[in-house]
């Protein structure tokens, strides 16, 4: 594992207790080639066949507010949120409102200088500086050209520009406040100052002139008119090119290269359909782009892509990055959206579906039918939404299972219209098998292809064979079926039928009788979820109720070590892991170690670290070729690659958010030492650990000495450390980050002494 340190930030004077802040990188199984794991990497297509997600925060979901004007993340990992209702801090866990009386009344921008300082950009207060837990404001009684701030700047030599509603005002090294005073600007609203690697300040206004200033002064400056573009609403300096910039305009166009050239020498990247772009920003090695409606990249051939079916699709006001690359959004009436790295795929969302229940998931000719409740919904191989005659068919009608046979043909199993066991032919003729063609019951659970291609089928009052497009046998009650109540159907390697039933344990069909397998024989209950065939190793996996179980010749084997026991259903990757969807989310174990009962790793994919819909029970759940698993669920279809997982290796940053003494906050000095008094009764350490992705690692945070074990629990569940009654002396204070292979990194601890 990678290490890395930072400096110092926790000490006690008579408790002693230092911790070097530290990061941890997590296992990757998909290697990316010299790019980064977040969102802002996936959703630019950087990493190879993963995907990304987009969060939204507003007033719903944790954000005091549901409207943003900027977001900063700082060097230390914290996401800084503003709005006209303030300033937010963000740890991945927790928004925190800063106190107003700060001077922190709005914020419109924001910007981390060399020294670490935050400044805020307030809409009528001026400036605030946040230094260490210190607030300075800088008003316009003090010299400020405008109470009404928009953005920074940070030159070599250390000054800090600040750009106003009328003109720029500058703090030197020794943060004397002075005015640039140029005609030319001085009733300008600055909206941009950026600047170069090589130190070059450039400035834009609102009315779309661009500038260049140099110790103090204006040098070069340009209307849109000069450069023969159109209004110029925005600027970014090239952060690999000195002299080179990106001018957004109000058409559908953004223009690059040098400064001072016009247009007729600038190369044009036209960004269709997003026109007046106000906001760019480079990160993750892309320059991103938004407008009052569109939101999208340039990617390496200097093509722009627009992202589609987002939360928030418009009001965007600024662009972020953080430091793990995920990308963050503000947006004037909508909250904040990050992108984040993930394996799994919204898929109904995306194709514009609303949230139900999916029972049953098939891919047929590049299309997803997805059964639901209240009928079929259709998506085509380019995620867009498809109604048809056959979705008109089945509207009201309950699909619990839809399967394909080897000859092209499609058949659903409904229950509820009177509609039975449905085949859809090659010809698109639709033909029913219900009570009414001498089927036993109209409530079909499910299907299977044979290998002789006669089609098996669940029903609620037994089984039913259909060979030739006719019914060609039916087992029930007459054949010593007792519960003929079928939830899972299987054939086994001897042409042997399984029918697993929902409480009389599980029937072995024969051409000789009907066999029957319960508690007695070995199986953990009498309730049969699932059953699959392993053709390779010739084992048939069991889903009851209560555990995962096989049977091998003739034996079942309780999987007793399997870390859950509400479980629906199994799928095997070429990697030799098991896929086991559960009421839980997604597990992930070697087949062999189940085999052997002998699990004792594992990893589990839910909402917190990505699913995007819980399985349900009885689901059946479509695999492609290429291993992309699409799960039925509680809300939608959720849509991963078993055989291509990534892993982010995305570092995580660690250290103190905060140490209260006797519910009074106590700050670090310049070096990051906190110093607690010695009649001091209650100590309540609360950790950071800033993590954005989805991954929701488990932690495990404990202060060696102190007489407890301390806490462990998901991130998302963290809770603050709290003492009371300590003796005078040394502690250590571990942080662990427990990851997947069970490996865990303590946060090294400073002594210090009397």
């Amino acid at each position: 594992m990678k290490h890395k340190v930072f400096k110092n930030c926790f000490a006690l004077a008579c408790l002693a207790l230092a911790v070097v802040i530290g990061q941890i990188s997590a296992y990757a199984d998909v290697k990316t080639k010299s790019v980064g794991s977040g969102g802002g990497y996936a959703a630019s297509g950087q990493i190879e066949g993963v995907g990304y997600m987009a969060v939204k925060y507003d007033a719903t979901n944790g954000l005091p507010t549901s409207e943003a004007n900027c977001v900063l993340a700082t060097k230390d990992g914290y996401i800084w949120i503003g709005g006209y209702s303030g300033i937010i801090r963000y740890d991945g866990t927790t928004f925190e409102r800063l106190p107003a009386q700060t001077g922190l009344t709005s914020g419109r921008g924001m910007f981390e200088d060399s020294r670490g300082r935050l400044f805020v950009a307030t809409n009528d207060n001026g400036v605030v500086i946040i230094d260490r837990g210190n607030f300075t404001r800088i008003a316009k009684e003090d010299g400020l050209s405008s109470s009404s701030i928009r953005t920074f700047v940070e030159d070599q030599e250390g000054n800090i520009y600040i750009g106003t509603t009328s003109g720029i005002s500058w703090l030197d090294k020794n943060d004397g406040l002075h005015l640039l005073d140029d005609d030319r600007i001085n009733d300008e609203r600055i909206l941009k100052l950026d600047v170069d690697s090589k130190g070059m300040i450039y400035g834009h206004t609102k009315n779309g002139a661009v500038f260049t200033v140099v110790s103090g002064a204006i040098v070069d400056f340009y209307s849109s008119k000069d450069l023969k573009t159109e209004k110029i609403t925005t600027i970014l300096a090239d952060p690999d090119n000195p002299g080179k910039l990106y001018y957004a305009t109000d058409a559908n166009r953004i223009y690059y290269g040098s400064f001072g050239d016009d247009a007729e020498k600038l190369k044009k990247i036209y960004v269709n359909p997003a026109s007046n772009i106000n906001c760019m920003a480079y990160a993750c090695g892309r320059v991103w782009f938004a407008s009052g409606n569109s939101l999208g990249y340039i990617d390496e051939t200097d093509r722009a892509v627009i992202l589609r079916n987002l939360p928030i699709g418009d009001s965007f006001e600024m662009i972020a990055s953080d430091y793990q690359g995920n990308m963050w959004f503000a947006s004037s009436r909508h909250g904040v959206m990050k992108l984040v790295t993930n394996n799994f795929m919204d898929f109904t969302g995306t194709a514009g579906i609303s949230d139900e229940v999916v029972n049953s998931t098939c891919l047929y000719r590049g299309n997803l039918l997805i059964g639901t409740d209240s009928g079929l919904r259709a998506v085509s191989a380019s995620g867009i939404r498809i109604e048809n005659y056959l979705t008109a068919y089945f509207t009201d009608t309950r699909i619990r299972c839809i399967k394909t046979d080897s000859v092209g043909n499609v058949w659903f199993s409904t229950f509820t219209n009177n509609h039975g066991l449905v085949c859809l032919k090659q010809s698109g003729e639709l033909v029913e098998y219900n009570t009414d063609k001498g089927m036993p019951s109209n409530e079909v659970r499910c299907t299977v292809e044979m290998k002789d291609g006669s089609i098996m089928a669940g029903t609620n009052m037994g089984v039913v064979i259909i060979k030739d497009g006719q019914i060609a046998r039916i087992i029930d009650a007459k054949d010593g079926i007792r519960n003929t109540v079928i939830l899972t159907v299987c054939e086994g390697e001897n042409g042997e039928i399984y029918a697993g039933s929902d409480g009389d344990g599980l029937y072995v069909i024969t051409d000789s009788g009907v066999a029957h397998l319960s508690t007695e024989d070995g199986l953990t209950s009498d309730v049969i979820m699932r059953m699959k065939q392993d053709p390779e190793t010739g084992i048939l996996w069991i889903i009851t109720s209560n555990s995962l179980q096989y049977m091998k010749d003739g034996k079942i084997v309780n999987v007793s070590s399997f870390p859950y026991n509400n479980n629906f259903d199994i799928f095997c990757d070429s990697n030799d892991n098991l896929w086991v969807l559960s009421s839980q989310g997604v597990y992930v174990v070697k087949a062999q170690d189940a085999i052997n009962d002998t699990i004792t790793e594992y990893r589990l994919s839910d909402t917190a670290n990505g699913l995007t819909s819980v399985p349900i029970a009885h689901c059946y759940s479509a695999i492609d070729d290429a291993g992309n698993l699409y799960i039925a669920g509680q809300s939608g279809v959720s849509k991963v690659n078993i055989e291509r997982f990534y892993e982010s290796d995305a570092d995580i940053k660690i250290g103190i958010k905060r140490v209260e003494c006797d519910e009074k906050e106590l700050f670090p000095d310049m070096m990051g030492t906190y110093t607690i008094p010695s009649n001091v009764a209650r100590i309540r350490i609360t950790p950071a650990i800033l993590d954005y992705s989805v991954s929701n690692p488990m932690i495990r945070i404990y202060l060696e000495g102190a007489g407890d074990s301390g806490r462990t629990s998901k991130l998302s569940k963290i809770q603050p450390m709290e003492y009371t009654g300590l003796k005078y002396g040394n502690y250590r204070l571990h942080i662990q980050i427990l990851d997947k292979a069970r490996d865990e990194w303590i946060v090294r601890v400073v002594h210090h002494g009397r």
